[in-house]
């Protein structure tokens, strides 16, 4: 099960919301619906930072990033599933839904059926809370699925996998808080991927 926790305030600066007197006001009130930023941000940061807790994710290393750029250092990034994807099929298709669809025969809520497209677009901080909630946990939940149940089990049957000895070693990136690593991974899949596209093109001149 997912869920998803709408966030309110600026880094750095929790009594954002506040008057001299450390009340808020009421329209402050109506408009800080969910959790604060920076005391979501102390409390997320023993779960994300501890090494006996796996992350899964999807392109997990923009995760990464982002928390990291909030002062959290993620540790045991065990899996991602975009990666994996990468390895059992290196031309399709590698967004969430379109995996999803496919080894989760299970079509998702697309992001554009939130924000729109082109001049319409809007931000994700104007979609209504219900629907954003539905989107998001939805989103983490096949994640959580796709790398738990069907990769793990389909990736043992791959070459990479019998010479690694398991998973971690071409999703989990090993080698944690190492971004040297992580951009390896990715461009050894690209390379992989570029072998078998030029391997194709022999064949079939």
């Amino acid at each position: 099960m997912a869920f998803y926790i709408p966030l309110y305030g600026e880094i750095g600066n929790p009594s954002v919301d506040e008057d001299l007197f450390g009340s808020k006001t009421k329209e402050q009130k109506e408009d800080n619906f969910g959790v604060e930023i920076n005391f979501a941000i102390e409390k997320i940061k023993p779960v994300l930072e501890n090494k006996k807790i796996r992350k899964t994710g999807q392109n997990i290393k923009f995760d990464y990033l982002v928390m990291r750029s909030y002062g959290i250092e993620m540790q045991n990034i065990h899996f991602d599933t975009q990666i994996a994807g990468y390895i059992l099929d290196p031309e399709g298709d590698h967004k969430m839904d379109t995996l999803s669809e496919k080894y989760l025969n299970y079509t998702p809520v697309h992001i554009e059926e939130l924000i729109g497209n082109g001049k319409e677009e809007i931000t994700m901080d104007k979609v209504p809370i219900p629907l954003i909630s539905e989107y998001a946990a939805e989103d983490a939940d096949i994640t959580f699925h796709k790398g738990g149940t069907i990769y793990e089990s389909k990736l043992k049957h791959t070459m990479i996998y019998r010479w690694g000895g398991n998973t971690n070693h071409i999703s989990g990136y090993g080698l944690q808080s190492n971004e040297f690593i992580l951009t390896f991974i990715g461009i050894l899949v690209l390379v992989v991927g570029w072998v078998i596209i030029i391997k194709e093109i022999k064949s079939n001149g």
